[in-house]
């Protein structure tokens, strides 16, 4: 009998009213202000307050192909998703005030200084990336319905400029999720000749506060949009509730961004479970794995080169902590799997945890040249191998009496 595991639970207050007609709300959902030490940058920068705000956005699409006898192939970035008014990562001036007349030198320092400040914060913002991808059927209309959630750091930062001190707000996204999609049908007009191009509406409008719950439809799953589930063991078939993967059969579950690997299994064969998600040819991922438990049994993250399996790819290997080693040191290996069979390219660099407790990892693939950094410390390169498309993997090799425990949190990819 494979282990539950210990699902978390969010309870948002939702600050959001309904109004017919428009294509975007956004919706405060949670707010905490953060106590910070006011200091003073060498440029004369300083934050002097912040608070966690997490914020629905809903946008409609309306899409008219009433007219045509094909299908209509529909893409959508975050950026298309969020608008032009939305899409900005960093706002000074707060809300509606875009446009703060701000010293373009102040203005460097400034942005420098809060992405300085919130960078251990920063996970996944892709706004470049594919949210969504759908078809409008022929002779037919489309209401599309799109609700992502945000993460942002909002206060106020001051500044000198001419020998005085002046004060803005800011508004700094340190996190863009996709949470859902909703297709609604729509009647086409009878006799319709011909139909205008399909576009958004391009109505936005910031709806103002009322108090509800609000549960996230994926609990402790994995978005099916994102993430593909892989595993070796032809006797699991991955759950699913249309939106989500759920896992429980791999020992693996996520919630708000960290994932969590809970599993003992004394099955007599070894197998690989784990999830993947497309990434760019050239690109950065951030993470931190803390061990809790790790007996027979290893953590592979890396890079897989299809999304359904791991029989080919470059992953680096967590293996149990050597006892023999002092500090708690786990040893790493780097490994090439080629048509299924896993062949170690480097085996047995110990480093020990952080002061946190934790690994800290960097992979990079620039020019299909992997390199690597463990806690901070020196690089690691690799010489080139050859991929064309890269698909992010995690997830673990099991055997005979497995006893996993991890965490893998503060999952940042970048380009």
């Amino acid at each position: 009998m494979r282990s539950q595991f210990a699902k978390l639970l969010l309870l948002c207050t939702l600050v959001f009213l309904v109004s017919c007609g428009q294509d975007t709300a956004t919706a405060t959902i949670a707010t905490a202000t953060t106590a910070i030490a006011t200091t003073t940058s060498t440029n004369g920068i300083a934050i002097q307050s912040d608070k966690l705000v997490e914020r629905l956005i809903i946008k409609e699409f309306l899409y008219n192909n009433c007219s045509t006898n094909a299908p209509l192939a529909i893409s959508l970035t975050y950026k298309e998703v969020l608008s032009e008014s939305l899409a900005k990562e960093l706002v000074l001036g707060g809300k509606g005030s875009a446009g703060v007349e701000i010293p373009e030198v102040a203005k460097v320092a400034i942005e420098a200084e809060i992405k300085e400040r919130f960078a251990s914060e920063k996970t996944m913002v892709f706004e470049s990336s594919q949210a969504a991808s759908f078809s409008v059927p022929e002779f037919s209309g489309q209401k599309i319905t799109i609700t992502l959630k945000e993460t942002l750091r909002e206060g106020s930062v001051s500044y000198a400029y001419e020998g005085e001190t002046h004060g803005i707000e800011y508004s700094y996204r340190i996190n863009l999720e996709f949470i859902e999609l909703q297709n609604d049908t729509l009647t086409c007009p009878v006799g319709s000749e011909s139909a205008p191009p399909p576009i958004p509406l391009p109505t936005i409008i910031l709806l103002p506060p009322s108090t509800s719950i609000v549960q996230f439809p994926c609990g402790d799953g994995f978005d099916m949009s994102v993430w593909t589930p892989v595993t070796t063991n032809q006797n699991i078939t991955p759950a699913n509730n249309g939106v989500c993967w759920q896992l429980g059969d791999f020992g693996m579950s996520m919630f708000d961004g960290p994932i969590s690997i809970l599993e003992n299994d004394w099955s007599p064969t070894a197998s690989w479970y784990g999830v993947t998600r497309r990434i760019q040819p050239n690109s950065r991922i951030r993470l931190d794995v803390k061990l809790e438990k790790l007996l027979n049994g290893q953590i592979w993250i890396g890079y897989a080169f299809s999304p359904d399996n791991i029989n080919n790819g470059l992953f680096l290997v967590i293996k149990p902590v050597e006892p023999s080693k002092s500090g708690n040191q786990s040893a790493f290996r780097i490994v090439e799997m080629y048509g299924g069979q896993p062949s170690p390219m480097f085996d047995n660099v110990f480093v020990p945890f952080d002061t946190t407790g934790e690994y800290k990892i960097n992979l990079e693939i620039n020019e299909n040249r992997l390199s690597i950094w463990l806690n901070d410390g020196a690089t690691r390169a690799f010489p080139p191998f050859e991929v064309t498309q890269p698909y992010f993997f995690i997830g673990y090799l099991s055997n005979t009496g497995l006893d996993i425990d991890a965490t893998v949190s503060n999952i940042q990819i970048q380009p």
